[in-house]
């Protein structure tokens, strides 16, 4: 069991009859009582953990654990957990360093891209924002669909896809600083919506 594993990796270890538990390292991405939700870039998988103590989203969390039903896994113990921080407030953001300078300098880089850009000939684009499908990437994950009205929606996690569709239909020089939306992206210097 000294191998660390990953959620994607688990099915595999147990289908080629390895024995006892498997150590299992993902991040936390849901809680629900003794229900824990841990991820990799591809995958995330369902454990149940008797007696889990409340951990925050984001945590890695490293669990010894064996197969129960056909989709999920119990788990005999936490080996451990690398706590992530609580990402401040926005008024201590706001508060904190100087706000007003990283904004600034925000608005020279993308005004030093578009400038770039315009000088080259490529001409600035926007594509929607919400679409019926997220992305195709396997390892990168979408917020929570958005319902408006009888449609299901996601924020994109790309603008690729449709600034392909431009390339197909007779625009090859085009660009565009989108925002995008991505679960998981969680960290000191990552938040899920980003400039692309």
């Amino acid at each position: 069991m000294s191998q660390l594993l990953t959620p994607s990796e688990l099915r595999a270890w147990f289908a080629r009859g390895e024995p006892g538990p498997a150590l299992l390292g993902g991040r936390l991405v849901a809680q629900q009582g003794s229900s824990l939700w841990l991820a990799d870039a591809w995958l995330s998988v369902h454990v149940e953990c008797a007696g889990a103590d409340p951990i925050a989203p984001g945590s890695l969390v490293e669990l010894a654990v064996t197969p129960h039903g056909t989709t999920g896994y119990v788990a005999e113990r936490i080996e451990a957990v690398h706590r992530h921080e609580r990402p401040p407030s926005e008024f201590e953001r706001l508060r904190s360093g100087d706000r007003a300078g990283a904004l600034r300098a925000r608005h020279k880089a993308s005004w030093a891209v578009r400038s770039y850009f315009e000088e080259q000939g490529f001409i600035e684009v926007q594509t929607p924002t919400f679409v019926p499908c997220p992305g195709l990437d396997a390892h990168v994950h979408s917020l929570a669909p958005v319902v408006r009205g009888s449609r299901i929606d996601h924020l994109i996690t790309s603008p690729e896809l449709h600034m392909k569709r431009l390339l197909v239909a007779g625009m090859p020089r085009i660009y565009q600083l989108a925002r995008v939306f991505r679960a998981e992206e969680l960290g000191p210097r990552h938040e899920p919506e980003f400039t692309l």
